[in-house]
C-alpha cells in the first residue's frame, strides 16, 4: 500500500509539472503574439522557396537566389545592427513593379478595419521612392492584404523602417516588398543597378516606427463631437490609416480639426474641417475609422450629421465594413439654398436591406458631378462637420447639443409652457439648481438664466416664435 501511495503522489506530482509547463508555454506564446510576431529576421537560411518577380522577366514562379539573397549587414548602425540581412538587386532593365518574395513559417493574424495589425519592414536604398508590402497565405492564393503602399521613405543609405497597416484577417505564408514601387521605365529613372536592403520584418498591434516618437492610442468613436483630444481626427499621426480623403491628392491639412467657424446652429468649440480641392474630381471625399463598429439595426438606424457649408449641392454618406461589397452604397442627400451659410442637421435613415455591423464611414460633403469643382470655384473650399451619431431618433437637433440619444434628451426633469403673457414657466424638479440658455431657431443665443429647483418664470421681452431650451443634461422645443 505504501508503494502504491508513492507511485500515485509522484503520478500527481508529474501531472501538475505538466500542467505547469502548459501553461507556462501559453502564457509565452500569448505574450509573444501580445508584442511581435517575427515573420523573418534574415539571421538563417529561409524556410522555404524565395526569388524575384519582374525582374528582369514576368515570371510568377521565377527562384531567383541571385538577385534576391541573404548578405552582410552594409550598415550596421542606428536602428539596425543584426549581422545579416535580406539583398534585393534591383535591376535597371527590371519592370517597374519588380519586387522580392519569400515563404515563412504560416501565421494566423486576427485584423479588422477597427482592429488593425502593422507590419513592420527596415528597408536601406539609395534613393528615395514608394515601397509597397503584399502578403497572402501562399503565392498567388489564399487570404490577401492587397497592395499596402508606404510614401514615408525619407533616409538614404541608412536605415528606416516603415509601417504598413493590414485589416484583413487569415493565414499569412508569403510576403513580397515592392521596394522601389514607381510607375515609370526603370531604365529612365535609374542609371544603374542598384542594391536594396531589406530585414527585420514582424508584426503587432503598433503602428509607431522604430527611432521616431510613439504614436498615441487612437481612441476616436462615436457619437462624435470633436471636442477634447481623443476624436476621430486626432492625432494628426493617424492621417491616411484612421481618416484621410478620397481621390484627391492628399495633404494632412485636408481633413483636420478645426475652431468652429460660426456658432450659431451649433454651439461647439472644435468641429472637423473637410478641404475640398478646386482641382479636384467631383467625387471627392474623406473617411473616418472609428475604433469601434458601428450597428445598424430597426432600432439604431438614424446617421446624423451637422454641416456648414457656402455651396448648395448634395451630400452622400457610406458606411462600410472592410470587404469590398460590404457597404450601405451611396445614400444622396439633396441640400437647399436655405441650407448653406449656415449649420444644418442632417438625418439620414440607413435602409432595412443595409442593416448590418459597419467599421468605416465615407462623407461627400459636394457630391455634385456637373459642372465639375473646378468650373463652381476659383479657390479651395472648407466644408465643416460636427456631431456625427447613429440612434434610434429621426428628430433634427436644433442649436448642434446633438451627441445624446434620443432617450437621454428625453429623460429631462425640466418642464416648460408658456404663459398668457409671453413668458414661459419652467418647472425644475431635479435634485439641483442649473443653467437654462435659451437659442432661437438659427441657432442664435438669446439669453441665459439660473433655473433654481421649482418654478422659475422667464421674460421672453414679447418674442414670439420657436425656441429652443437648453440645461446641461437635455434641450426642448417650445412655441410662443
Amino acid at each position: 500500500m505504501e508503494n502504491k501511495y508513492i507511485n500515485l503522489l509522484t503520478l500527481n506530482k508529474i501531472v501538475i509539472m505538466k500542467k505547469t509547463l502548459l501553461l507556462v508555454s501559453i502564457l509565452a506564446s500569448l505574450s509573444i503574439f501580445a508584442t511581435d510576431i517575427v515573420i523573418f529576421d534574415f539571421e538563417s537560411d529561409f524556410t522555404g522557396k524565395w526569388g524575384t518577380n519582374g525582374n528582369p522577366t514576368n515570371n510568377a514562379a521565377n527562384e531567383d537566389h541571385v538577385n534576391f539573397n541573404i548578405v552582410d549587414n552594409p550598415v550596421a548602425a542606428g536602428i539596425n545592427t543584426t549581422a545579416k540581412v535580406g539583398k534585393f538587386h534591383r535591376l535597371k532593365t527590371g519592370l517597374w513593379w519588380a519586387y522580392a518574395w519569400f515563404e515563412f513559417t504560416p501565421v494566423y493574424i486576427e485584423a479588422t478595419i477597427n482592429q488593425p495589425k502593422y507590419v513592420h519592414v527596415s528597408i536601406n536604398k539609395p534613393i528615395t521612392s514608394r515601397v509597397c508590402m503584399q502578403m497572402r497565405t501562399s503565392n498567388g492564393s489564399g487570404t490577401n492584404t492587397g497592395e499596402i503602399l508606404n510614401d514615408k521613405q525619407t533616409t538614404v543609405n541608412g536605415w528606416q523602417e516603415l509601417v504598413f497597416k493590414i485589416t484583413t484577417t487569415g493565414t499569412y505564408g508569403y510576403i513580397s516588398i515592392k521596394p522601389d514601387f514607381v510607375n515609370a521605365t526603370v531604365s529612365t529613372r535609374l542609371s544603374e543597378d542598384i542594391d536594396i536592403y531589406i530585414d527585420n520584418i514582424y508584426i503587432n498591434n503598433d503602428p509607431s516606427v522604430l527611432g521616431e516618437p510613439t504614436i498615441a492610442p487612437f481612441a476616436g468613436n462615436l457619437p462624435e463631437n470633436f471636442e477634447g483630444s481623443s476624436t476621430l481626427l486626432n492625432p494628426i499621426d493617424y492621417a491616411g490609416d484612421r481618416f484621410g480623403s478620397f481621390i484627391q491628392t492628399f495633404a494632412t491639412t485636408d481633413v483636420i480639426l478645426a475652431e468652429n467657424p460660426l456658432k450659431e446652429g451649433n454651439l461647439s468649440d472644435k468641429c472637423g474641417k473637410f478641404v475640398r480641392k478646386k482641382d479636384g474630381p467631383w467625387n471627392a471625399g474623406f473617411y473616418m475609422i472609428p475604433t469601434s463598429t458601428m450597428t445598424v439595426d430597426a432600432t439604431n438606424k438614424y446617421f446624423h450629421i451637422m454641416v456648414y457649408k457656402t455651396m448648395e449641392s448634395p451630400i452622400n454618406i457610406k458606411l462600410e465594413n472592410g470587404a469590398p461589397v460590404a457597404n450601405t452604397g451611396d445614400i444622396v442627400v439633396t441640400t437647399a439654398s436655405a441650407d448653406i451659410n449656415k449649420w444644418t442637421d442632417y438625418v439620414i435613415e440607413i435602409p432595412s436591406a443595409k442593416y448590418s455591423v459597419y467599421g468605416k464611414i465615407s462623407l461627400f460633403l459636394d457630391f455634385l458631378q456637373t459642372p465639375v469643382p473646378s468650373e463652381r470655384f476659383t479657390v479651395d473650399q472648407n466644408i465643416y462637420f460636427d456631431n456625427i451619431e447613429i440612434n434610434s431618433s429621426p428628430d433634427l437637433r436644433i442649436g448642434g447639443v446633438g451627441t445624446k440619444t434620443r432617450n437621454e434628451r428625453e429623460s429631462t426633469t425640466i418642464e416648460a409652457k408658456s404663459d398668457m403673457n409671453g413668458n414661459v414657466c419652467i418647472s425644475n424638479n431635479g435634485a439641483t439648481d442649473c443653467l437654462l440658455e435659451i437659442y432661437n431657431i438659427t441657432g442664435k443665443r438669446l439669453k441665459t438664466a439660473s433655473l433654481l429647483r421649482g418654478v422659475n418664470t422667464i421674460d421672453m421681452n414679447g418674442l414670439h416664435g420657436v425656441f429652443l431650451l437648453k440645461t446641461d443634461n437635455c434641450n426642448f422645443k417650445i412655441i410662443l
